[in-house]
């Protein structure tokens, strides 16, 4: 071997050395940076196929005498373009320079250059967001999905799938993301610009997909998207903030039965678990529990109730919640007195709950119940979904059998504070309904708010746009449990309420 490198090797390389030097001289000086890349390729794929075929045993000296004199001496050069070359996103020569570059490590532009072009093509899509505030996460979140797609794709095609380049892409979208999204003016409302959060929307856009009005999809689109979504999630770093938008929309699909189909919401929250471990999506878990036990619980009730001969007129669905994973208040909630057809029911079930599990300590949530009821008022009849506390209002009218009735009145049938007797019927046309229809008249807030402080002494009354008829269709009440002496670790747990 020593007599073959001093007789033909050493100096077959000290004249390649010296064509190299003269041919990468040349090149630099006649061609732009892109033809030099692809005719030093195929100066490569000559020089290999004729060292394979004569010199095997000098095929590697030989590559790397054409990494250095070829491409390592002229990195500067071939660097020169390399922003406008990613920026064009020109994949056949971005391709060649990077398998030009590749084999000796000098990449470190190039992986650069394409996380700044990953990172202002984010900030280009995200820029400006829909006025329509009901657009901006879908605008937000599908913008990211489809350059993640896209530049894994790109990262496929042109550098071979390289981990670097991946790791640099979800730098750049770590980097991105994390930036405050640029302000629009989603609130009509409001002349300041806004910056909001990419956590806030991307629970929003999870939200969209996970609620029964999403119609135009399948199951398995939405599960893609989901899927998808997880990626995003990934990159956020106020995952904190994330936990608390995403229990307190969970709390509201799943108590009022928002959801499409629960066991998306399962294999979302299994996701979570995947990417941040159990503790980050406990709380979830409980609450989702909780709403499963459900059917079988209510099923329960119901055979008692037959089993005491007890009947009501209308439909009732009970959740029974573990308070502390539930992001549910009851300190400062508005006190009243159900109806009399809602609270015997309400008893009773209190009834056969505590009997089922003693020692444990439970409080009603109205403030969280809705309501379903018919109204009658009108030609054709409406259905409308309300809060517990504002069904008790117009189930009250009902009761007095009358179009008009005091203030006094209603404080002391629904045992109300005066201020809350006013904010109650202010609002009482936020109540949702299933069609379009006033529920009450503007007079009735207009009666409100000219009525003195001394109200409850006064004649102020109160008047329904036409006679109301509320027969019962459906209640759904929601029911905070607490549990004494039971570890704070075990799943059934639940914090003593005062």
């Amino acid at each position: 071997m020593e007599i073959y490198n001093q007789i033909f090797q050493n100096p077959l390389i000290d004249a390649t050395r010296s064509f190299y030097s003269q041919w990468a001289c040349q090149r630099e000086s006649e061609l732009g940076c892109a033809q030099y890349v692809t005719e030093a390729l195929a100066l490569r794929t000559e020089e290999h196929n004729r060292a394979m075929q004569y010199y095997k045993c000098s095929l590697l000296p030989m590559q790397n005498l054409f990494q250095e004199i070829i491409v390592e001496q002229r990195l500067n050069f071939l660097n020169m373009n390399v922003r406008y070359v990613i920026a064009e996103e020109d994949k056949s020569n971005l391709r060649n320079l990077f398998r030009l570059l590749s084999p000796n490590n000098l990449c470190n532009e190039l992986l650069h250059c394409f996380g700044e072009h990953v990172r202002t093509s984010i900030l280009e899509a995200i820029s400006n967001l829909p006025k329509d505030s009901s657009l901006t996460q879908v605008h937000f979140i599908e913008s990211l999905l489809n350059l993640r797609s896209r530049f894994l794709e790109y990262i496929d095609d042109v550098f071979d799938g390289k981990t670097a380049f991946r790791n640099q892409m979800d730098k750049a979208f770590n980097l991105a993301v994390n930036g405050r999204v640029p302000s629009s003016s989603i609130l009509a409302t409001t002349s300041k610009q806004t910056n909001y959060r990419p956590s806030e929307l991307l629970c929003r856009y999870m939200d969209s997909l996970l609620r029964k009005s999403v119609k135009t999809m399948t199951i398995s689109e939405i599960e893609t998207k989901l899927t998808a979504s997880i990626a995003i999630f990934k990159y956020i770093d106020d995952k904190d903030l994330f936990q608390k938008y995403y229990q307190r929309m969970l709390c509201k699909r799943l108590v009022f039965n928002y959801s499409s189909i629960l066991e998306l919401e399962e294999s979302v929250i299994n996701q979570l678990k995947t990417v941040c471990g159990y503790e980050f999506t406990s709380k979830f878990q409980r609450m989702f529990n909780d709403v499963q036990l459900s059917p079988e619980l209510n099923r329960k009730f119901t055979e008692y109730l037959q089993s005491k001969d007890i009947r009501f007129t209308f439909g009732h669905h009970f959740h029974v919640l573990t308070q502390c994973s539930w992001p549910i208040s009851l300190s400062g909630v508005t006190d009243f007195l159900l109806p009399l057809e809602l609270y015997t029911c309400t008893y009773h079930f209190e009834e056969f709950y505590t009997a089922a599990h003693q020692g444990r300590k439970m409080r009603w949530a109205h403030s969280y119940s809705t309501v379903e009821i018919q109204v009658l008022f009108t030609d054709k009849a409406y259905q409308i979904q309300a809060p517990a506390i504002n069904a008790a209002v117009l189930l009250f009218f009902d009761h007095m059998d009358s179009d008009r009735i005091k203030v006094k009145d209603l404080h002391f049938g629904l045992q109300l504070a005066v201020s809350e007797g006013r904010s109650t019927i202010c609002n009482e046309n936020r109540s949702t309904s299933k069609q379009s229809v006033p529920v009450t008249d503007s007079s009735i807030t207009s009666k409100m708010e000219t009525c003195s402080q001394d109200v409850l002494d006064s004649s102020c009354e109160l008047d329904l746009i036409q006679r109301l008829l509320t027969p019962l269709i459906e209640l759904n009440i929601i029911y905070v449990e607490a549990t004494e002496g039971q570890s704070n670790n075990s799943l059934g747990n639940i914090v003593t309420v005062s």
